[in-house]
């Protein structure tokens, strides 16, 4: 918990430049008729570059995992802090563009924002944040620091990807097939995925970690 603590005093110093960064950006996102879900995936990949990669960096600066390895922690307890912290970051990202959502209804922006706005902020602010770090956390602790100046193209690839996959055919016939079931529910089952592939990666971590030579 002290390793979650130092990370979330991390996060926080970097949390003001988000809202910051959200308050411009979903006005302006509004203005254009963005709509939530668009403003909230958005929000995922900035709280994952400001938030997420920043306590990274700030690990790889430091170099935190040689010393924190001296103290008398365990090498699991290394590992779990930094997928809690994920979490973490995921979170924030969704309760802070709420936040922010809710402020701007109160300005002459005409938008729709429901219960179901929120649950899809919730799938996608979660979902999107915790499987690029299911990628990213396994190379991070098989490859040390060196991989750290890598880690950030891991997001734009798979941008550029999602991109070019929801124009094809493939992601049309998904799209059909998904139509046959509600909202909430693909909602649902695209989060439970997430979340059981943050798991399998946390495992992977966990074993990555417990055989390497540091």
């Amino acid at each position: 918990m002290q390793l979650v603590r130092k990370d979330f005093i991390l996060i926080t110093k970097s949390y003001l430049l988000f809202i910051a960064c959200m308050l411009f950006i979903s006005v302006l996102c509004l203005n254009l008729d963005v709509d939530a879900g668009g403003i909230y995936i958005f929000s995922a990949l900035l709280a994952f570059f400001i938030m997420g990669i920043g306590n990274l960096v700030s690990d790889h600066e430091q170099d935190a995992a040689y010393f924190l390895l001296t103290l008398p922690v365990s090498r699991n307890g290394f590992v779990l802090s930094k997928y809690m912290s994920g979490l973490i970051v995921a979170i924030l990202s969704w309760f802070t563009t709420s936040l922010v959502l809710l402020i701007c209804l109160l300005l002459p922006i005409s938008f729709r924002f429901t219960g179901l706005s929120i649950f899809l902020g919730l799938s996608w602010s979660v979902g999107i944040i915790v499987i690029v770090l299911s990628i990213i956390l396994p190379v991070y602790y098989a490859f040390g620091n060196k991989a750290i100046r890598w880690l950030i193209i891991i997001p734009l690839l798979l941008a550029s990807f999602s991109s070019q996959f929801v124009h094809s055919s493939l992601f049309a016939s998904i799209v059909s097939g998904l139509s046959h079931y509600s909202t909430e529910y693909v909602l649902s089952v695209f989060l439970i995925i997430s979340l059981v592939i943050y798991a399998l990666s946390c495992i992977i971590s966990l074993v990555v970690v417990s055989i390497k030579d540091f």
